[in-house]
């Protein structure tokens, strides 16, 4: 099911010195702005799944439960060169708890499997990156979260292809093009809307705050839906073309079958998930 999620995603505190803007002002939002050697960056990911309710279908009766899910990163990002970064996790969470018939508790704190691990980055020659442990060989588990972290990564820097190239005006909405996405994976459907609701400078730094909002559906097998609706603010840093804080908020919904392929007719059960999802992301710049 995650790949039909986008993981895009941020809170930072700065001061701020307000800037009058005429509503007329627009500003290209990215570039083709590479990472210099140097940079530092502190991160920190919180994806959660709170109160979510479930139902699966055994026989002619729903047996109903709740559905917790947490994801959350905490790492420094240090940028060796533009093709190279060094990556060291403080926090590395995994932690989904289904409960049938009675309320779960939170999901419990883990350090996860990358947790006080040293990562390196470095860019494949199709622009992306490859992500190893610095210091051996990782095990089947650590691999498995290097890959996860990897899609990750890919999602959040995609984010910035929602601006586009073009300038955007304050006040004034559109809607990314994501006809080539939905060619490469059949059955799944963006909409997304976005709006730069204010400029303002910090610290000497150009920030904007981008309103967005949308709707992302995937349909996969012969009977299985999922479905995020989500609303909030990205903030993004003109001078390092970074999305410095994000705050969305929304609806998580899955209508399927579990506990087996649906390819068979009749195989798995019948299941459905809701839960509300929020998603927090902040970077902070340490070193330039």
């Amino acid at each position: 099911m995650s790949r039909f999620i986008p993981a895009a995603v941020s809170i930072a505190a700065c001061a701020v010195l307000p800037c009058a803007i005429h509503a007329a002002d627009s500003v290209v939002l990215a570039s083709d702005h590479q990472p210099v050697a140097g940079l530092v960056l502190e991160e920190s990911t919180t994806i959660e799944l709170n109160g979510g309710t479930m139902a699966v279908m055994l026989g002619a009766q729903p047996l109903k439960g709740a559905a917790n899910a947490l994801l959350r990163d905490r790492l420094t990002r240090s940028f060796e060169s533009a093709d190279e970064q060094r990556l060291e996790f403080h926090e590395c969470t995994r932690s989904i708890r289904f409960a049938i018939g009675s309320k779960p508790g939170d999901p419990k704190l883990a350090g996860g499997k990358l947790g006080g691990k040293k990562v390196t980055g470095k860019r494949e020659p199709d622009g992306g990156w490859k992500f190893t442990l610095a210091d051996g060989k990782a095990s089947a588990a650590e691999q498995n979260a290097l890959r996860q972290f990897s899609a990750f990564d890919v999602a959040v820097r995609s984010v910035a292809r929602l601006y586009g190239d073009e300038p955007r005006e304050i006040g004034k909405p559109w809607r990314p093009d994501f006809s080539t996405l939905a060619s490469a994976y059949p059955g799944l459907t963006v909409t997304i809307d976005c709006r730069l609701d204010e400029l303002k400078e910090v610290e000497g730094d150009r920030r904007a705050k981008i309103a967005i909002g949308g709707l992302v559906t995937g349909v996969y097998g012969k009977r299985n839906r999922i479905e995020a609706r989500f609303a909030g603010f990205i903030t993004r840093s003109l001078r390092d073309q970074t999305d410095v804080e994000a705050d969305l908020s929304g609806t998580l919904r899955f209508r399927g079958t579990i506990g087996k392929s649906d390819e068979d007719d009749g195989g798995g059960a019948e299941a459905t998930l809701e839960a509300p999802l929020t998603l927090k992301r902040s970077v902070k710049v340490m070193k330039r």
